[in-house]
């Protein structure tokens, strides 16, 4: 089932997503949140749910889920898939991240 273009204006989906963005804080999760496109399959729906319930409860446990000051890691793991070495920089970050 794919939602048609008047179902995504009628819910003023572009408007959420800027929404969304602006409350991100990183550039990562900001491009996720443009990038986001409505479900249809029930299954991938129902695990979208558990993982949103799942970061709900680490909230109302008083669990900091802030990415504020993560650094973006994107471009050294590519590095490291073509097999580039990270500077000792690049390693202290990944290891802040982790």
């Amino acid at each position: 089932m794919d939602l048609d273009s008047r179902t995504l204006k009628s819910l003023e989906w572009e408007r959420l997503k800027a929404y969304l963005a602006l409350e991100c804080s990183s550039s990562c999760s900001r491009e996720l949140a443009i990038d986001l496109e409505p479900k249809t399959e029930a299954t991938v729906i129902a695990i979208l749910l558990k993982e949103s319930e799942e970061g709900l409860n680490l909230l109302y446990a008083g669990i900091d889920l802030s990415q504020d000051g993560l650094p973006d890691l994107r471009e050294q793991i590519q590095r490291l898939h073509a097999g580039a070495a990270l500077s000792a920089k690049e390693l202290l970050d990944l290891k802040r991240v982790l």
